[in-house]
């Protein structure tokens, strides 16, 4: 099964659960928010790619903006559509857009799912009608290091990129960096099992790359005591880079 299929079927089942297991998403949101346009006419065709439940879509229509918000599950298209009607929405495959589609692309907690970014960032490029713009905040290396340390990277979801490789990308797709940063934050959970389960609720990890039970009681316990603090709670590093781009 393609990675997009996973993550589809995956994300589908996780939809209900999604909202209140994403406060780091959500936080990572409303930061991008803080990037988005002002006063940008109508007639400006914006898509939103992976919006999910409708966290970033919320900031965008409380900014006036008039946006077509799309996913790839049917079910978080449901939530979504359900938590912010004002947008238009549908199901769509962010990685495979028609030509000339728009003049806006958003995105937010998505561009880390890209399973080849050089090409998925050129189709973007392509799906931009001329002087085009975009604006991704997602997550970047060393998102979750404590976990990767502990864990195979056969058994997890993502593969990391640094915020530089990922800058060198969109230049060598045709984009123009018009500005870029990163936001970093230690997130604290109760114990490792909580974590995993957020993980899991969120759509972050699936079944599929189930960890074996002996080998995961040895993760909860190294996690612990590797990376608790006083309070007995464990920590989790989350890195968000935020980039806006124009189409040269």
């Amino acid at each position: 099964m393609r990675q997009e299929q996973t993550s589809r079927l995956n994300f589908n089942r996780r939809a209900a659960t999604y909202a209140e297991n994403a406060a780091v998403q959500l936080r990572a949101a409303k930061w991008l928010g803080a990037w988005i346009e002002r006063g940008l006419p109508d007639s400006v065709r914006i898509w939103e790619l992976g919006a999910g439940t409708g966290f970033f879509t919320r900031e965008l229509v409380a900014r006036g903006c008039r946006v077509l918000a799309t996913d790839l599950a049917p079910e978080m298209v449901a939530h979504g559509r359900r938590a912010c009607p004002q947008a238009e929405w549908a199901i769509c495959d962010g990685w495979n857009l028609p030509e000339n589609a728009c003049d806006r692309l958003y995105s937010s907690s998505l561009l880390q799912w890209m399973p080849c970014p050089e090409k998925t960032l050129r189709a973007f490029h392509a799906a931009l009608r001329p002087g085009g713009k975009m604006l991704h905040g997602f997550f970047v290396a060393p998102s979750l290091r404590e976990l990767y340390s502990l864990v195979p990277a056969e058994s997890l979801p993502l593969k990391w990129r640094t915020a530089d490789a990922w800058l060198e990308a969109f230049r060598a797709a045709g984009f123009e960096v018009l500005r870029a940063g990163t936001s970093s934050e230690v997130v604290e959970y109760a114990d490792a099992a909580q974590l995993l389960k957020t993980l899991r609720d969120s759509g972050t990890t699936d079944d599929s790359r189930r960890v074996p039970a002996g080998a995961l009681r040895r993760v909860l316990r190294e996690y612990a005591d590797r990376f608790s603090r006083e309070n007995g709670r464990v920590v989790a590093t989350w890195r968000v880079l935020r980039v806006e781009a124009l189409r040269i």
